[in-house]
């Protein structure tokens, strides 16, 4: 039996800093009810610690000479290229050692993560496939995480 599913909160229905909300629901033996929000926060939180602590929050590169939000898809691409080749294997080992019950939320941030540029590169794509796999992760676990966080990011 389908044990999960998902609400996409109305505009009336978000927080103050939430562009998009959507609630992970679980169907438990008494009913159903929300098991995580995962909200489109935007810049919110960054902004906010940086007006209240004064300093910069953005990454910068140094071998790129940018700050990352203001990658290229090629730079982005060129990027991973790089840090995948510095160890082969670690990928794969990294997820392999990672507790059975922290591999789905482990993939769903990183798939938030590559998804909030609202573009899926094929590198990224790739990657995404290769974690699916290294996590033990089945087609359809992993396919509606990604339902449920490209309807979050395309806000």
């Amino acid at each position: 039996a389908d044990v999960l599913d998902y609400h996409v909160q109305t505009p009336e229905d978000l927080a103050h800093y939430a562009r998009a909300c959507t609630d992970i629901l679980f169907k438990f033996p008494f009913g159903t009810d929300e098991l995580e929000g995962i909200a489109a926060r935007g810049e919110f939180d960054l902004s906010q610690h940086q007006k209240h602590s004064g300093k910069p929050q953005e990454f910068f590169d140094d071998e790129l000479k940018a700050a990352a939000a203001k990658l290229t898809d090629e730079q982005k691409e060129a990027l991973i290229q790089k840090r995948l080749a510095e160890r082969k294997n670690g990928l794969e080992e990294a997820c392999s050692s990672l507790p059975t019950n922290m591999r789905l939320p482990i993939f769903a941030h990183c798939v938030d993560i590559i998804l909030s540029d609202g573009n899926l590169v094929a590198l990224e794509a790739d990657f995404l496939n290769q974690i699916t796999t290294f996590l033990e992760l089945g087609p359809d676990e992993a396919k509606r995480v990604m339902e449920v966080l490209l309807i979050k990011n395309r806000f």
